[in-house]
């Protein structure tokens, strides 16, 4: 077997097969090739500076009418490929498919090369080139100067030019003034099309278009990890620390640093909305549909929670998005422990910018999103029904504002088949299932209700979780919990809107006098001494 080092990616082509080429020689190109054999290609992820991660990119040649399987070595996070496989194309990233969906896991994938497929690019998932910008902006050049402006940011660390620009009420002086940013973990590309399509809607010929023209001034960068971007990093958890949590007094990063002198200079720090664009992890539970993030502070969470309603409300492309989704502080990874290495973009908003009425995130799945597959188009989409909530949360004040809308049941068609697969494992789980079947659960009141000889108690109280770090209790909403007796460690399935917890999240619980989050789960059976299931109903 012959291996080369070329242009950052290990090459291997075994001799049997010496026709087939595999190798990072593409744009944001990252791989490690560890052997072709056999129809067999062995390869991972190239880390570079940045903690282990899954982002990956390749090309394969001279596999004409072969099939090959790609197998990736590296378990870190169960495997990198998402639930579609790889996003694929052979014309240089103007169309993208998932021809693997079918024939993948998250650590392989199988693919077929047409008789005259020459050449084909294989990515963890489809890209937004640095070039793609440009070519957004020349679509509009008869605007320029107009509705927008470009600017350079600064120069990299590695001397390239990074852009921004500006939009939108660029002539004389705005009524509001909003910031989007996107990649600073620069895999993270499904963020840039949202932000585009937000954009994109300055140029409408309607009458939104119109509205944001003459009375919002969009600072606007779209990548900020440019080298990274170029170079096909993983990004996410550089050392010491990545752009995303740089936002400190003396940032490493020169995007960062310059992006404070521009709102500085440009806004006189006057920002009133600020939105920036993230991916999540590549596959599971929260990472396979749309959320924001609740932050520290409970003035914000409140403006995020009336968006939240708005985007519900608003959305009309078929990435659905849910209330439910968001995830709250101090739950799961979303807590201080998560923030230790820096500042993020959003904090550094919330508490420097005059004037600022929100600053929150968009993640935005890499692959599936509740049940839908992701594309560039869909991202837009989202991008543009942002633009309308823009608009009417700047507006009108009370929009948003109301309780969210109830959905009776929504335990029923969420949880019910998921947690009839651990029935015939666990008599206690198939009792709650029965019970909620049988049962309008908006119409229960405290007290006792038997299941089969045993006591399931609804109540309504004010249920505060605990961070195991902090110790710091979250405020919640009152909420109906049923108790089904089983042993073990608590399992919450916890559900409602406006509560701030996706509908099909298991938060674990360690028996004690006051529970601490441990984790998360899928599989609340993983974990086999269970001692009771409470079911909580907003």
């Amino acid at each position: 077997m012959k291996k080369a080092i070329i242009g950052g990616a290990l090459l291997a082509c075994a001799a049997a097969q010496a026709d087939v080429c595999v190798d990072g020689k593409v744009p944001a190109g990252n791989i490690i090739v560890e052997g072709v054999s056999n129809g067999v290609v062995r390869l991972r992820q190239d880390y570079r500076d940045s903690q282990p991660w899954f982002y990956w990119g390749f090309r394969v040649t001279g596999a004409e009418g072969k099939t090959l399987r790609f197998e990736f070595t590296d378990p870190y996070g169960g495997g990198p490929v998402s639930a579609c496989g790889p996003a694929v194309t052979r014309d240089g990233g103007k169309t993208w498919t998932y021809p693997a969906e079918k024939s993948c896991s998250r650590r392989h994938f199988v693919h077929t090369f047409a008789a005259d497929e020459k050449e084909t690019w294989f990515y963890q998932t489809f890209q937004y080139y640095v070039t793609q910008w440009d070519e957004f902006l020349a679509r509009h050049e008869a605007d320029r100067g107009k509705v927008f402006v470009t600017e350079e940011l600064c120069k990299s660390r590695k001397g390239r030019s990074v852009p921004c620009a500006r939009f939108g009420c660029i002539t004389k002086e705005p009524k509001y003034r909003v910031l989007y940013t996107s990649r600073h973990h620069c895999q993270e590309t499904t963020g840039t099309y949202v932000l585009e399509g937000a954009v994109g809607a300055v140029f409408g010929k309607d009458e939104l278009g119109a509205w944001l023209r003459e009375n919002v001034e969009f600072f606007v960068v779209p990548i900020v990890d440019y080298d990274g971007a170029v170079e096909g990093d993983q990004g996410k958890g550089r050392k010491p620390h990545d752009h995303g949590r740089d936002y400190g007094d003396n940032a490493l990063y020169p995007e960062v640093a310059a992006l404070k002198r521009w709102i500085a200079a440009r806004a006189q720090n006057r920002i009133d909305v600020m939105l920036d664009l993230h991916s999540p992890w590549v596959h599971g539970q929260y990472n396979e549909w749309i959320y924001l993030c609740m932050g520290p502070s409970e003035e914000n969470n409140g403006r995020i929670r009336r968006w939240s309603r708005l985007l519900e409300e608003m959305q009309d492309g078929s990435l659905r998005y849910r209330t439910s989704n968001n995830i709250p502080w101090l739950f799961g990874w979303n807590g201080p422990w998560n923030y230790g290495s820096g500042i993020s973009c959003g904090t550094w908003a919330w508490n420097s910018l005059k004037g600022i009425c929100l600053a929150t995130t968009y993640e935005t799945p890499f692959a599936v999103s509740n049940g839908q597959v992701v594309t560039p188009d869909k991202c837009r989409a989202l991008g543009a029904t942002t633009a309308k909530v823009l608009r009417r949360f700047l507006t009108d004040p009370q929009a948003g504002v109301e309780s969210a809308k109830r959905e009776p049941g929504v335990f029923v068609f969420d949880w019910v088949k998921e947690l009839g697969k651990y029935a015939s494992l666990h008599a206690g789980v198939a009792k709650a299932v029965e019970f909620v079947k049988s049962r309008d659960v908006e119409k229960l009141k405290d007290g006792s209700y038997p299941i089969d000889g045993e006591k399931v108690v609804a109540t309504v109280r004010k249920v505060g979780l605990v961070s195991a770090e902090k110790a710091k209790p979250v405020k919640s909403a009152d909420a109906y919990e049923l108790h089904i007796p089983l042993s073990g460690p608590e399992v919450f399935a916890v559900n409602g809107k406006d509560y701030g917890v996706g509908p099909r999240q298991f938060v674990l619980f360690e028996p004690s006098a006051t529970p601490h989050a441990v984790g998360m789960t899928d599989d609340p059976l993983r974990h086999t001494s269970i001692r009771e299931l409470v079911i909580r109903i907003r």
